[in-house]
């Protein structure tokens, strides 16, 4: 089990004591002198003697006066965190862990630097009030007792001096250590991790959040924020355009955030494509975020219970797709007591769930939805795969006028036989979507019913959305960014470490290419990503130029270096993003973490 208890080291894992001791001694070399001669001395004490007195030991040993040492305790109120230190702990209480420190310090000493880290600790136990200086075992159990943890391995220690690093693995606890202060690795040490910011040796406990790129580890899936708002509030603006409703599809990026974001101008629709999301976002439902909910997949027979359940709980306007009679007669079976509001899933081409607008078998589904006690429909809803291989506007706009005529027409199918339905005739795709605008609405005549637009990939985009034509590289807003392993001269090739279960195999237009990459410490004119990643194993892929000119391919591959970030714009957004845990969320391309959304997992 992950440990629900932090302990830490104080006056260095917390605070910046270095600095005033280094005031006190004048100078910095005399201050770093004194304070190490002080941590030899304590590390060897084992039972507590006056810290007091230690402190003046210590800059008498190291050729200090007795005034160093008053000094530095009249000037003890004015010990300062370090900066992330206040907010990584509340982010931390926030996520339900307690907090606590154990000091080489006497008690009212301690207790007053306690303070000084802005935040209250459940438990603080100094030197002087366990009886014994770190790194003897009592001073770690202690402080384990005062937090009522059995097991040492249930709290995790972070160190901030190398003593402590041995010292707490001997007590049985998991240790990191913010070696802020560059001391030097002690034999027998193995912490978990070792860092110079608090954040950096926490991220597993903590996330991402306030973290550099140049910390956090590759390869990682990034999301910029501004340009993830940017593209949902422009589909918002072509729905409306439309003259639609519209519905969010929250497959591709399975957040909470981001669809909180994608619903900031929306009246609360959303389709969910497994179980897990719609359970996901039920704190959306309680905000009021969430009204609408489809399961946007023909139910498997064994969920129906489940989405039964489901619906009750969420009290929300609830779906589901359906385009076969007997799953009427499986809702009957499975869920006696519930009615459900359905839509009819129409095939406009792309061949993979629904029914043919002219065919029978759709007649004869209409006539058994309509007599369904157990069913109303709501409406039908259409979704243009098939447009992914549009390459112009054009394209994209006869791909959506196809799929609204598809969708009305069997609306219409409907009507005739129960003429005072209100039904939703639900339509798009991302590159569909990405067509609706006035000029298309226009051309519209006699809908019947109210138009619904539904799109899931916008706000993200990848590059099969940029070889439609109808958005730009720039508007991209996730991407993978990976590292430079090795280069090979001889055949122009760089090798990277993310592979096919990284990067997906999802083929594009281009033959060969799994995606498009951009080395980050090169600033080459040109094409804005004129890698291609040409092959790809199971952890790692090979890059190569994109230009066939060898005179270019040398001057690139001459320029990289090994260490150097790469960003990758992945061929499928859905498929890159089911393959981590979180989005690292920047507000710039190149910025600091300012938020980690994690994704939905499972079925």
């Amino acid at each position: 089990m992950s440990p629900r208890v932090i302990v830490f080291d104080l006056l260095t894992a917390l605070l910046d004591s270095w600095s005033l001791w280094n005031a006190a001694a004048g100078d910095d070399t005399a201050g770093r002198r004194w304070r190490t001669r002080y941590l030899e001395i304590t590390f060897g004490s084992g039972a507590y003697q006056p810290y007091e007195r230690l402190v003046e030991q210590s800059a008498s040993e190291t050729g200090l006066s007795s005034a160093a040492a008053a000094t530095l305790l009249a000037s003890w109120d004015q010990l300062q965190p370090w900066p992330e230190v206040p907010e990584v702990l509340e982010s931390l209480k926030a996520r339900g862990y307690r907090i606590a420190v154990v000091t080489n310090c006497s008690s009212q000493l301690g207790h007053r630097a306690a303070v000084r880290c802005g935040v209250p600790f459940d438990a603080v136990v100094t030197a002087e009030e366990s009886g014994f200086y770190k790194p003897h075992p009592k001073a770690y159990q202690a402080i384990l007792d005062a937090l009522g943890v059995t097991d040492p391995s249930d709290a995790l220690f972070v160190a901030g001096s190398n003593g402590d690093v041995t010292g707490a693995a001997a007590a049985g606890m998991p240790v990191v250590w913010h070696n802020r202060v560059g001391l030097p690795m002690l034999p027998g040490s193995a912490p978990l991790v070792e860092g110079q910011s608090l954040r950096q040796v926490l991220r597993e406990w903590l996330g991402y959040k306030g973290l550099q790129r140049s910390e956090i580890s590759t390869p990682t899936l990034y999301l910029n924020r501004r340009k993830f708002a940017d593209n949902c509030k422009r589909m918002h603006d072509r729905a409306a355009a439309l003259n639609a409703k519209f519905r969010v599809h929250i497959k591709t990026h399975k957040t909470i955030q981001g669809t909180e974001e994608e619903l900031r101008h929306g009246d609360g629709r959303i389709v969910c494509s497994t179980l897990k999301e719609i359970e996901f976002i039920e704190p959306l439902v309680r905000k009021g975020t969430v009204r609408s909910i489809l399961y946007g997949v023909p139910p498997a027979k064994s969920y129906i219970r489940r989405l039964a359940l489901l619906k009750k709980r969420l009290k929300v306007e609830f779906l589901l797709m359906i385009d076969h009679p007997s799953q009427i007669s499986l809702l009957q079976e499975q869920s006696p007591d519930e009615k459900w509001s359905i839509f009819i899933k129409i095939d406009c081409g792309t061949r993979r769930a629904g029914l043919e607008p002219e065919s029978q078998r759709l007649n004869e589904l209409i006539q058994t939805g309509l007599e369904a006690e157990n069913v109303n429909i709501y409406g039908f809803y259409c979704h243009s795969g098939h447009s992914y291989a549009s390459s112009s506007l054009q394209e994209a706009e006869g791909h959506l006028i196809h799929e609204i005529a598809s969708a009305a027409s069997a609306a219409k199918k409907c009507l005739s036989q129960q003429p005072n339905l209100e039904l939703t005739v639900s339509v798009g795709a991302t590159p569909t979507a990405h067509a609706a605008s006035a000029s298309v609405s226009q051309q519209l005549k006699d809908l019947p019913g109210q138009l619904e637009l539904h799109a899931g990939n916008y706000a993200l985009l990848d590059l099969q959305q940029v070889d439609t034509n109808l958005v730009t590289l720039d508007q991209v807003s996730s991407w993978i960014e990976v590292e430079v392993c090795s280069v090979y001269l001889e055949r122009h090739e760089i090798l990277v470490n993310v592979g096919c279960l990284g990067l997906g195999r999802e083929p594009g237009r281009e033959p060969g290419v799994w995606g498009r990459a951009k080395i980050l410490d090169n600033q080459q004119d040109g094409e804005e990503y004129p890698w291609n990643v040409v092959r790809l194993s199971q952890e790692h892929g090979i890059l190569a130029p994109r230009t066939s000119d060898p005179t270019a391919q040398d001057r690139m591959i001459s320029e990289v270096k090994v260490g150097s970030r790469v960003r990758i714009i992945p061929q499928h957004a859905c498929i890159v993003g089911a393959m981590y845990e979180s989005y690292i969320v920047v507000d710039d391309d190149d910025g600091v973490c300012v938020d980690e959304w994690v994704r939905c997992r499972g079925w």
